[in-house]
């Protein structure tokens, strides 16, 4: 892309806000999101699925699973264009 696109793809990005329908995620396997995106023809994004390292475990499991390590607990909550709500509680003397 260049800086001559965004205009087009800022412009496409309102339409597709406008419609007012709900965003979702759907979590599957590496393996799963690769088929998708082949299916869909969509080689950029297999690449980019290929660099992510494998034992990549996104932040909000690394951190949950950290602070229950430490004893403690971890709780995100996150709202698609309002932002995230991070809660850390940790025990006083380990």
């Amino acid at each position: 892309f260049t800086p001559e696109d965004f205009p087009a793809i800022e412009k496409r990005m309102r339409e597709i806000i406008a419609r007012d329908r709900p965003f979702t995620k759907r979590v599957v396997s590496r393996e799963a999101a690769k088929s998708f995106f082949e299916e869909k023809g969509e080689a950029f994004k297999i690449e980019l699925i290929d660099a992510i390292p494998a034992d990549r475990r996104g932040i909000a499991l690394s951190i949950r699973e950290r602070m229950g390590q430490l004893g403690g607990e971890a709780s995100i909550n996150t709202v698609v264009g309002s932002g995230s709500e991070v809660q850390l509680v940790m025990p006083r003397s380990l």
